[in-house]
């Protein structure tokens, strides 16, 4: 009879382990730096590339509890969009055009090269050796930058709405139309541009984060959506989520367990490992301007917003178990142990008696 409640006690004690795997996350503020409104934001290696009204800051996030601003590249008219591969930093500059900066040495950035239409650059996507720029006025414009020093004008698609965001992958862009959702346009032949759908239910797109095989569309305002891309010439939908208490998408970044965004009342953390489930983890609501763009790495949260300019937030684990279970199993525990010590007791008085 002993042996079997010793063995009911672990038997409790391995199920209340289990009961506490379950997680709740939590998203805390470790570090801001104050910028002149941050718009995007990418990362390599030790770096983050901030687009702001002054340029690109150039900031140090070896520890991200302890940034700081090690280069400010000043361009016209500021920055909007930026991505960064190589060491070569790929701009869009409202009015100033597309640059292109070399920042392989962070604290002396060189201007590679240049180039200047008539419209707003806004956002800026590399895939090989093109650019693709989107311009508020003259749709998405694409670059050959084969040559950094001289970026070559191969195409201009032009497009009925605004163009916010463009992301790329074999040779298929996606632009997130605020009219007409997503368009999904063949650009193997980058002189000549050719539509091959609109993604339905994305009216209003505003914002796109690409992983793998997965798209992400933030809607501004109306939800997310995530589609299987793997065949380009038939996406997917494969998970959507709305919440009437949510703002209006700005910026995404996903992989392949978390997407985060940033909205106009701040950063939102979900779980995507189980499409088409979408579940919220954690927000960050505390002292944040709009914030405009968000990107994922490691445990942290690197986000620019209208307030601070950017701010790193951890994402904090911690285990969790139901109340419910929680008495129960502390029950059964309690209750196994005061058994086995009576029963200890009685043997005890036994063995006295037998002695006397």
């Amino acid at each position: 009879m002993v042996m079997i409640l010793i063995m009911v006690m672990f038997i409790c004690m391995f199920s209340f382990t289990s009961a506490v795997s379950a997680q709740t996350f939590e998203l805390v503020k470790v570090e801001d730096l104050w910028l002149n409104v941050g718009y995007s934001i990418d990362v390599e290696g030790n770096c983050a590339y901030v687009s702001n009204n002054d340029g690109v800051s150039i900031i140090n996030i070896a520890d991200p509890t302890n940034v700081e601003q090690d280069k400010l590249v000043e361009l016209p008219s500021g920055a909007s969009g930026i991505q960064v591969i190589d060491g070569i930093a790929f701009v869009a500059c409202t009015s100033s055009g597309f640059y292109i900066v070399n920042v392989t040495d962070i604290f002396n950035p060189v201007i590679l090269g240049h180039h200047v239409h008539t419209g707003i650059a806004m956002n800026v996507f590399i895939q090989e050796n093109l650019a693709f720029v989107t311009d508020y006025y003259n749709g998405l414009i694409i670059y050959d930058v084969s040559n950094k020093s001289n970026p070559v004008e191969e195409s201009i698609y032009y497009m009925s709405g605004t163009i916010w965001d463009i992301v790329s992958k074999d040779n298929v862009a996606y632009a997130a139309n605020s009219e007409l959702g997503v368009e999904v346009l063949d650009v193997s032949e980058p002189t000549t541009p050719v539509r091959l759908s609109i993604l339905p239910s994305t009216s209003s797109s505003t914002h796109l984060s690409i992983h793998e095989n997965k798209l992400f569309v933030g809607r501004h305002g109306n939800g997310l959506k995530v589609f299987n891309i793997s065949n380009p010439s038939s996406p997917i939908l494969i998970g959507s989520y709305s919440d009437s208490d949510d703002g209006e998408e700005l910026g995404l970044h996903g992989n392949d367990t978390y997407l985060a965004v940033a909205d106009n009342f701040g950063i939102e953390l979900f779980d995507i490992e189980s499409l088409p489930t979408i579940t919220k983890l954690a927000e960050y609501r505390e002292n944040v301007g709009a914030a405009h763009d968000v990107i994922m790495r490691d445990n942290f949260i690197y986000a620019v917003d209208g307030l601070t300019g950017f701010f790193v937030l951890e994402i904090n684990q911690q285990p969790t178990i139901s109340e419910s279970n929680y008495n129960f199993y502390t029950f059964t525990i309690i209750v196994t142990m005061i058994f086995l010590m009576k029963k200890r007791a009685q043997k005890s008085k036994i063995i006295d008696k037998g002695g006397v």
